[in-house]
Parts: structure tokens; C-alpha cells; sequence
């Protein structure tokens, strides 16, 4: 039989317990909750909406794995990741296609467009395209900058920023970012 202190003792180990076990889900519910926020933002963004990638948060500490297309797409979700309300520290463990940085490194690297094999539209020459992919990391990078709402086009070099009505309110802040990277000769806003 427990009488007196030994009753204490048993009811602080209890709450002691409690305590511990509370904490436990405290963190994981944390947890899930960062993993869930990444994803949605992945899921909402124009470059990594079709991308498989997995996201695994402990204590705070997010883990990237999965395979993408480019360095700038990588690059971009290690981004977005950090800067989710939350997260300690980013683990970057995705894989860029090599078959895809193969084939495009394959073209020939002008800036000058050419015409689809179907003889219809045009295609982004290929250095347009890695200014386009670092713009929109740079974007995803900026606090002032929302990428998802905003269009971008490049060709020969000039960048063209353009968002609906009411939808993008810091285009010239956009602008600025653009102008000061390196392979720009201008920027048109619409």
C-alpha cells in the first residue's frame, strides 16, 4: 500500500509521462504540418506542380528526394522549401534527369529560336531557357516576388513579365530582380 509521498511520486511520474507522450505528438503534428506545407506549395507552383517529390520533416529538418528535370528546378524547391514557415534546415537529396540534361544539352546552345519538328510554333532557344529557369528561382527566392502569379517570356535575351490585373502588385520589383541578372539585355513589362 502507497500512502503519502509514494502517491506524489506515482502522480508525478504520471503527469511526467503525459508530458512526454504530449510533446511527442506536439512535434510530429509540427512536423506533418511543415511536410504539408511544402507539398502545397510545390503543388501551387507553375514549375513544380507535376514534379513526384518527397517531403519528410523531423524536428523541424526537411528532406528533399525525388528527381527533376533541372538544376534550376532543384534549385527552386530547395528554395520554396526554406522558406516555409517552420523549417530549420533544408536536406537536399533530389536527382536531375540526367536523360533530359543530356538532350537539351544536345541542342545547339543559341539563343536564336528555330521551328518545332511539327512545323508549327516556335521553341525557346536554349540559353533562354536557363535565364528563364534562374529568373524563376529568383523569384521563388524573393520575398517582394510571387512567381506563381506572374507570366514570364524570354527571348534573345529580353525578358517579358506580365501578370492579371490586380494579381501581381510588386511587377516592378520583378523588373529590378531581372535587370540584375547576368545574360538580360532588357525587360518589357505588360
Amino acid at each position: 500500500m502507497i500512502k503519502g509521498n509514494g502517491r506524489i511520486i506515482i502522480g508525478a511520474l504520471l503527469t511526467l509521462a503525459i508530458g512526454l507522450i504530449m510533446a511527442g505528438c506536439k512535434g510530429t503534428s509540427a512536423d506533418e504540418t511543415i511536410s504539408t506545407n511544402v507539398k502545397s506549395a510545390f503543388a501551387k507552383d507553375t514549375i513544380l506542380k507535376d514534379s513526384n517529390l518527397s517531403v519528410d520533416t523531423e524536428d523541424g529538418v526537411v528532406t528533399l528526394s525525388g528527381m527533376l528535370r533541372t538544376e534550376g528546378e532543384r534549385t527552386r524547391a530547395v528554395e520554396m522549401a526554406r522558406q516555409t514557415g517552420g523549417v530549420v534546415r533544408v536536406v537536399d537529396k533530389l536527382d536531375v534527369d540526367s536523360e533530359a540534361t543530356r538532350s537539351s544539352a544536345d541542342k545547339p546552345a543559341s539563343d536564336t529560336d528555330k521551328k518545332d519538328d511539327k512545323g508549327g510554333g516556335v521553341v525557346q532557344g536554349t540559353k533562354d531557357l536557363a535565364l528563364e529557369a534562374e529568373l524563376k528561382t529568383k523569384f521563388a527566392a524573393s520575398k517582394d516576388v510571387s512567381a506563381s502569379d506572374l507570366d514570364i517570356d524570354v527571348k534573345d535575351g529580353v525578358v517579358t513579365l506580365s501578370a492579371e490585373q490586380g494579381k501581381h502588385p510588386n511587377l516592378k520589383k520583378a523588373a529590378e530582380i531581372a535587370r540584375g541578372t547576368g545574360g538580360v539585355k532588357s525587360v518589357i513589362i505588360k
